[in-house]
Order: C-alpha cells, then structure tokens, then sequence
C-alpha cells in the first residue's frame, strides 16, 4: 500500500493468544502467532470535540486527523409490544448503506486515510464490501472488493454502484480472502481491530437510548461473530469507566444450516468444530470458521448469554413478521426476531429490556415475502 505521507499517528493492537502488543499499520491483518489482533485504546489527538456519527463517541473512537461520517450511527431503537412482551428493535439497517458495517468502515477507512494509504483491499459477501466501498469512495480511496461467486446480486452491484473495483472468485468464500488477503493493502473487516472499534459505538448508542443503563439482554445474529464481540468489548469499556453497572446478556443466534459457534459452544471441546454447511436463506451469516470464535464464545459466556440455532422455516417465517410490521430487513437479521418469537410461542419469555439490532436491509438481499 502506498503511503502519501508520514504521520506518527499509532493506533495500538494487541493479541490475546499470545499477549504480543503492536500498531496498527497499512496491511496488518494478524499477529506473528496467526492470530487476529483486538483493538487497544483508540487515540485521542488534539480535536476531542463530539463530531457527527460515529465521531460523536470520542470515549471510544477518540480522534483521528481525517474523519469521514456520511451518516453512519445514530440508528432509532423502536420500543414495539408483540405477544404481550416489550423489545426494543435497533434499526441498523436504515445505516448509509443498509448494514451495521458502515460503523466499522467510517472508522477503519479514516485511520487508514490518516496514516497516508491510497488504497484498500477487502473480502466481503456484501454488506461490508459496499460499506468499504462508499467510506473509500467518500475519501478518495480506491477500493477493490473480492466477492465470492454467488453472493447475492444486490449486494455485488451496490459495490460497483460505489465505484470499486470488484473480483468475483468461483472457488468461494475463503479463496476470495486468500486472493484478497495476499494484498500489500488488506484490510478486510473480518480481521481488521479497528473495524471492531468502529462497531463497539453500538454499545455506546444503545446505553443512551436506554438511559443511560445497560439493557438486560442484546440477541445477535452470528457469522463471524463480530458485531457481538464488538459490542461486548464496548459494553467492557463502559463498565470499567463507571458508566453502567453490568454487562447485558448477550446472546448468539445462528442458522442450523451453518451453526459452527453454537456446536463449539455445546460440545465445549476447546476447539471448534468442522462441519458440513448446507445452504441458507441467512448467507452472510454462513462463516465455516469465524476468526475470533474463541473470543465470541468467551464473550457471550461472561456476559451470562447463551447460544441458540433457527431454522430455515422459522428464518422465513421471521422475516415475514418483520415485514409485516413495516421492517424490511434481510434473512440474516431475521435470525433473532425468530427466537423473540419462539420465546413468545413458548410463554418463555423475553429478559426486560431485551434489545434486537435489525443488522441489515432487505434491499441487498434475495427474494421478498414468502408465499
């Protein structure tokens, strides 16, 4: 990656396989061990005054000296009454681009601007490629994308709608990385600590609109499992300044089709396991081997939460309540709505105060409401 200018703006990384510490640089995607880095303190230069999107958050983002908001963040959380139980529904989806992602993106492609980079390789299935794709845009980045053959459409054009270069790859999802990753200027989100910066102002919005309190329990859909763990590093910061009491349950939902974090959980092995994916309709949930499923796993067991399968039928049948009520969302975002229903159909219940992220629109998804 070309760098147009020296800048002594160092955004530190550390490891917790191997407790190495490091700074982030143009093209780091992992430790000298294999492993991906998290993310340490975000710096924090001259300007700390609140700005727009995720740059309100300085407690988190800090401040860099290029920032870039096209209106990420600040997402509604909608109080609704179904089945007798309250939730709360935080419309991520109305993000710029439809999807959660656009956080992590605002805030990794302005680093990457402020340490002098031209450009930005990324890996994606959709909604991160296009978030990639309209932050660099809006920097004046270049941008190229591999997308895995048979990724949804919608999604490949709202990339090149953004004006990235895209490389569509036959051989599938981790041949797509491999080719992306052999980049000198990758920085795909799966792997990238400051995307998980970025995402972790979820857990700042979502104590505002509550209050000013942690809400009882945050039901994820899971793939890699990174906008939980986000969350959760969030929330962890938040408890350690003194500004909630406790850690909300979080917990993880993911399709039956595609179910290795769940399997990891309940086979408690230390490992995680191999399995045989079968299609669903969830496809940017379908990870076979999430890249920080030990910390995902080690995050909903500390925040007391707990990890749940849907199926394709109750995928559907999902989506088409939400639709119903007026929330067009893809099939991914539909995985914890199912469980709210499921709860409901069996007087279960929900926690008080459970909140649901709506992660990303219907519009960059197949099909539409079921027959």
């Amino acid at each position: 990656m070309e760098c147009a200018r020296k800048t002594m703006l160092k955004f530190p990384l550390w490891c917790p396989a191997c407790g190495r510490h490091a700074h982030y640089a143009p093209g780091v995607a992992a430790c000298e061990c294999s492993a991906a880095f998290d993310p340490g303190v975000a710096p924090r230069g001259t300007d700390g005054n609140p700005g727009d999107g995720i740059w309100r958050h300085r407690d988190a983002v800090g401040s860099l000296p290029r920032e870039i908001s096209i209106g990420e963040g600040a997402t509604p959380m909608v109080p609704i009454d179904h089945g007798g139980q309250k939730i709360h529904l935080k419309l991520e989806f109305l993000s710029p681009t439809g999807s959660y992602k656009d956080r992590g993106a605002a805030y990794s492609l302005s680093l990457l601007a402020s340490l002098g980079a031209e450009s930005v390789t990324e890996d994606s299935s959709g909604n991160a490629g296009a978030a990639y794709a309209a932050f660099a845009a809006a920097l004046g980045l270049r941008c190229t994308v591999f997308v895995p053959r048979g990724a949804p459409p919608q999604k490949i054009e709202a990339i090149r709608r953004y004006g990235a270069t895209i490389h569509e790859v036959a051989e599938g999802r981790e041949a797509a990385h491999r080719l992306a990753r052999s980049r000198a200027d990758y920085a795909g989100h799966s792997w990238a600590a400051p995307f998980l910066t970025g995402v972790g102002t979820l857990a700042d919005e979502i104590v505002e609109q509550c209050g000013g309190k942690a809400p009882g329990e945050i039901i994820f859909p899971v793939g890699q499992g990174g906008l939980l763990y986000a969350v959760h590093l969030g929330f962890r910061r938040l408890l350690a300044r003194g500004r909630i009491r406790s850690l909300p349950a979080l917990t993880g939902v993911q399709a039956q089709n595609c179910a290795p974090l769940y399997w990891a959980a309940h086979l408690a092995a230390g490992a995680l396991p191999r399995i045989r994916p079968k299609l669903t309709a969830a496809d940017a949930a379908a990870i076979e081997r999430p890249v920080r499923w030990m910390r995902v796993l080690q995050a909903v067991a500390e925040s007391g939460g707990q990890w749940l399968t849907v199926g394709e039928e109750e995928i559907s049948v999902a989506r088409d309540s939400l639709l119903e009520m007026g929330y067009d969302v893809e099939p991914t975002s539909a995985l914890p709505w199912a469980i709210a229903l499921r709860r409901i159909r069996t007087k279960e219940g929900l926690k008080p105060y459970t909140v649901i992220p709506l992660t990303g629109s219907g519009w960059k998804s197949r099909g539409a409401k079921s027959a």
